[in-house]
């Protein structure tokens, strides 16, 4: 086996050598790697950051990562595999064969190891030193961050001002309710699905009895998750809502089926509202009109599951 090191100059980095076994620096040399591109970002790192102490880093060239010795005052970058799990396993291998060049790979790998890890800069340093930015801890980052506190206490003086409707109250309500009780969740979700595919039942009947069974299930489940002692998201109802979920189911029950079936088609349809403005431009301007006035702006998102074609989409565009 060779291990031998290879010690080589970085033309574009004068006075710079870059250590490390054959195979890794033909890699990064490279031009499918950038020749060396990711050395010579590190070593401009460490001109802008003016650094003088020894500092590990970590660079990906393709698939392959390497971890880095750099030593700015000798002007020195050590390569060596991530965690050097690969020179440590050779040297345990071939421990018992005295070579020079291995003693050599031995010391390159420990010099590595041996950087202190608090030495290794900070992503954010990083970043901030290699693009000229301002670091966190820098007294000009202060204004940044007076300035946005200024702006964050303006937006939150606008947002309280705005009242929300009874509606809004409402579904507030329920879509909390729906994400703390999984009970409600489960039986609510599955009704919905079902009561898409029943806009044939025209009397009624069909939606009355499935909502009627939905509620069942739901007190039913939840009186066996009490017993079960359920916790978290699995947790019963509390009474005051099992009894409102009861009342609910008592009043289905007495009420006309074409009657309950208009009221649950267009409180979910109502519901949908929160969610989607409109099947169409002209549809959701009544939306975008309500928000214009409570000065309110909107981004517009087109749904393409419909969009199976080129002409499709530049029509749905138009």
């Amino acid at each position: 086996m060779v291990y031998n090191l290879v010690e080589n100059e970085l033309t574009n980095a004068p006075g710079w050598k870059v250590i490390g076994y054959p195979l890794y620096l033909e890699y990064l040399a490279s031009e499918d790697n950038g020749s060396y591109s990711d050395l010579y970002e590190v070593i401009s790192y460490v001109d802008k950051a003016q650094m003088s102490i020894d500092f590990k880093w970590h660079i990906e060239a393709a698939t392959a990562q390497f971890l880095l010795g750099v030593y700015p005052l000798e002007k020195i970058i050590r390569v060596g595999s991530k965690h050097l799990n690969y020179e440590l396993t050779l040297l345990t291998v071939e421990e018992k064969s005295p070579s020079t060049k291995l003693d050599e790979l031995r010391d390159h790998s420990i010099k590595i190891a041996e950087i202190p890890l608090e030495n290794t800069p900070t992503v954010i340093e990083y970043i901030s030193r290699t693009h000229e930015l301002p670091l966190f801890n820098e007294a000009e980052f202060e204004n940044v961050l007076t300035k946005s506190k200024e702006l964050s206490n303006v937006l939150v003086d606008e947002i309280s001002k705005y009242r929300q409707s009874l509606f809004e109250k409402v579904s507030d309500y329920g879509l909390t309710l729906t994400a703390n009780f999984m009970l409600i969740r489960i039986h609510l979700l599955k009704f919905l699905a079902i009561l898409s595919n029943l806009d044939h039942d025209k009397t009624g009947h069909e939606v009355k009895r499935i909502f009627i069974e939905s509620l069942r299930r739901l007190i039913d489940d939840s009186i066996t998750a009490h017993m079960k002692g359920h916790k978290g998201q699995k947790k019963a109802l509390p009474k005051h809502l099992k009894y409102s979920f009861l009342m609910a189911k008592k009043f289905s029950e007495y009420c006309p089926a074409i009657v309950l079936a208009w009221i649950l088609r267009n409180s979910v349809r109502i519901m949908a509202t929160r969610f989607i403005a409109g099947e169409s431009i002209q549809k959701a301007s009544r939306s975008l009109q309500g928000l214009y006035k409570t000065d309110r702006d909107a981004t517009i998102d087109q749904l393409g599951e419909l969009v199976v074609s080129t002409n499709e989409a530049d029509k749905y565009t138009d």
